[in-house]
Order: structure tokens, then sequence, then C-alpha cells
């Protein structure tokens, strides 16, 4: 039997706010890192050839690289979710992250409009799927602000805080 939570919802009820990111966005991150990873594939082919490595040397240094890639890139968030005791959860096709926004002393947020708002963690860090003047993502940001007045924000301003 299964007691976890449905999608979009805790114990505590649905979340107070909540941000996730355009699909088109995600769908064009994931395109393109599939483009990439096929160039490699094919550039590292190449190499190898040329070097006269063992073939089965080179698949294994590519299924590396290539797996550790997308291992990492799987846990970006394309949705986060906060509620006003400081519950956040950030979800992803990897994992879900829940954490106390109390505990966060600092955000990243990118210098361009679109890219990966960066949460420093406890002992690792969490990227979230980013664009910028998006209303929906600015109240969940204010939200955190508001449960967490100590927490920093780099490149985005919330509440009055000025871009740095």
């Amino acid at each position: 039997m299964d007691n976890s939570p449905q999608a979009g919802q805790t114990q505590k009820g649905p979340p107070d706010q909540a941000y996730e990111a355009p699909a088109q966005f995600v769908k064009g991150f994931y395109l393109l890192l599939t483009l990439w990873s096929l160039f490699c594939l094919f550039l590292l082919h190449q190499i190898v050839q040329n070097i006269g490595l063992d073939p089965l040397y080179g698949l294994l240094m590519i299924a590396f690289i290539l797996v550790f890639m997308w291992y990492f890139s799987l846990a970006f968030a394309y949705r986060i979710e906060v509620w006003q005791d400081g519950t956040m959860r950030m979800t992803s096709y990897r994992r879900i992250i829940t954490v106390k926004a109390q505990d966060i002393p600092k955000a990243l947020a990118p210098r361009f409009p679109v890219g990966f708002l960066k949460f420093r963690l406890e002992r690792e860090m969490g990227y979230l799927f980013y664009q910028a003047g998006n209303s929906d993502l600015y109240e969940v940001l204010q939200l955190i602000k508001s449960v967490n007045p100590d927490i920093q924000f780099t490149n985005v301003s919330i509440q009055g805080q000025s871009r740095s």
C-alpha cells in the first residue's frame, strides 16, 4: 500500500506556492543534451579510431561519460513547491528533494533570463530550471524569503533586495 502523498500535496495539504518550469524549456534542454550526447559519441568514436585504442576501452569511456552526464542532468528540478512552514519540495525526473527553507543559506540565479537557479543545500546543490520574470517563480522566492529572511539571493531581486 502506497502511503506517499499525491503529486502536489504533502500531509500538510496543497503547497502555498508552486512553480513549474515551462515544458518547452525543459524539453529544449533535454533535446540539446541529446544532440550533445550524439555529437560526443561521434567525436569520441573518431578519436578512439585515430588513436588506435581497443574499441572496448573507447566504448567504456564513452559510456561512462554519457551515463555520468545524464545521471546528474536528470536531477535538475523542474518543479518547486513551498509551504508556509518553510517546507520545500523540488521535483526532478530522478528524485524528489524535501528541505526546509530555513536551512538554505544562499540561492544563485543565472545572469541570463533562462538557466538554473542554484540552491546551496546542506550537503549538496539543488538546481531548478529558471525563467526570469515568471510570476509563479517570483512568488515562490518571496515565500522562501519571508520564511528565511537570512537567505542571500544573487542575480535576482526579491522584496527590494538588489541584483548583485
